[in-house]
């Protein structure tokens, strides 16, 4: 039996990026300088769920928001790959790349106007009907995630904007911060 909390990313870690970049004993800065890492280095889960969660974001999220949230995922996975060896961050490359895909799921136009919610809320609470099959219909059990799984991406896209400085955050949800952070810079840079 797999243990969900490190299968899907719950693994506590520190909630500041820069505790825990530069000052964690837990993880070390590494002995090398970054290497270019492909895109091909970083693939798309080719799973039933990933398959049917990306032709959902690709129809319902604008196409900047969609090309977003993908850079996310191969920004996020290259960012493991060199920062972050530990077993805390052994979680599955297809739990990453739901909560990639849903992250932005409430700022579409019609999400936005069916709530008073922050859309990091709505979305997070949206991605957890999506994941498990709730908002349409789905026969096909591969393609729904456990509740656990939910749960987890959940979290990450509710707490993605919630930057502390204190405290801890999950593995999954440590890595979208991360990695949509630095997305943005680099958008903002071009």
């Amino acid at each position: 039996m797999t243990d969900p909390i490190k299968e899907y990313g719950f693994t506590a870690v520190p909630a500041s990026a820069s505790t825990l970049l530069t000052s964690t004993p837990s993880y070390p800065k590494p002995n090398t300088t970054p290497t270019f890492i492909s895109i091909t280095e970083t693939p798309i889960p080719s799973t039933p769920l990933a398959q049917r969660i990306n032709i959902y974001a690709r129809t319902n999220l604008p196409e900047p928001t969609y090309n977003h949230s993908l850079r996310v995922y191969h920004f996020g996975l290259a960012i493991k790959k060199y920062r972050f060896h530990s077993s805390d961050w052994d979680f599955t490359d297809e739990t990453y790349f739901l909560a990639c895909l849903l992250h932005d799921i409430g700022t579409t136009d019609e999400n936005l106007s069916r709530t008073h919610l922050s859309f990091e809320f709505y979305g997070g609470f949206l991605a957890l009907d999506i994941l498990q099959g709730r908002s349409e219909t789905q026969s096909d059990s591969d393609a729904v995630s456990t509740r656990e799984q939910a749960e987890s991406v959940a979290e990450a896209i509710i707490r993605h904007q919630d930057l502390c400085s204190v405290g801890k955050i999950t593995a999954v949800g440590q890595l979208l911060q991360l990695a949509t952070i630095f997305g943005t810079f680099c958008s903002d840079r071009h």
